[in-house]
């Protein structure tokens, strides 16, 4: 068996299969690596040193205003997806501050929980962002952990009378992947956006996840 060469070239492929495996998953961690701080990048220096001090308000608010329903990575990523945690972000249509709400919105949470409406103080706008978040978690309670979570993401970025007007339009209104397809309905060219931005947050929050020791 040895001498007729069959054992080393079995070996070979072997060997050559493992490396190329390797090699795959090296730059698969490269490119996540690359991707993530891409987005952090859109941060000056001072305030990329200011983001490494978010996780407390991430890990605080979640935990508090969730009581640990969901994992405070999930909110870090949407914050990654939002605004690269950049606390001065402003986007086009005017939304502010690292959970980038809407200063209506962001008025309205802070009237009703009496605190400051301070769009560009870390702290205020992460507590206001995962407050808008329960709140939209709430709103569907009846649905499985995931698809609750789907929903949730989606309705932050689109609004919930968009999901509710989406959900309405299909029999399959518990999964999110029938609620994308009537989106474009509602929302015509904007539901892309929508649909992109749930899995662009759910990627990052799994590649977060998976690198980050801390709970």
């Amino acid at each position: 068996m040895i001498g007729s060469g069959g054992f080393f070239k079995l070996d070979f492929k072997n060997l050559a299969a493992a490396v190329w495996r390797g090699l795959l998953a090296f730059l698969l961690a490269l490119s996540v690596g690359f991707v993530i701080l891409l987005m952090l990048t859109r941060c000056n220096p001072v305030q990329a040193a200011e983001a490494a001090n978010y996780d407390r308000y991430f890990k605080l608010y979640t935990k508090q205003i969730f009581n640990n329903e969901i994992d405070w990575h999930l909110i870090k990523a949407q914050a990654i997806a939002e605004s690269g945690l950049n606390r001065y972000a402003i986007s086009k249509k005017g939304a502010a501050g690292i959970m980038q709400l809407m200063p209506a919105t962001s008025a309205e949470l802070a009237s009703r929980h009496q605190m400051p409406d301070l769009p560009f103080n870390p702290r205020a706008n992460i507590r206001l962002g995962v407050l808008y978040n329960f709140e939209l978690w709430q709103r569907y309670e009846q649905l499985s952990r995931f698809e609750r979570t789907k929903m949730m993401l989606a309705a932050y970025n689109a609004g919930p009378t968009n999901i509710y007007k989406a959900r309405s339009r299909t029999s399959n209104c518990n999964n999110w992947d029938g609620v994308a397809q009537m989106l474009p309905l509602v929302t015509g060219k904007y539901a892309q956006e929508t649909i992109q931005y749930v899995d662009r947050v759910l990627w990052i929050y799994f590649h977060i996840e998976d690198h980050d020791g801390t709970n």
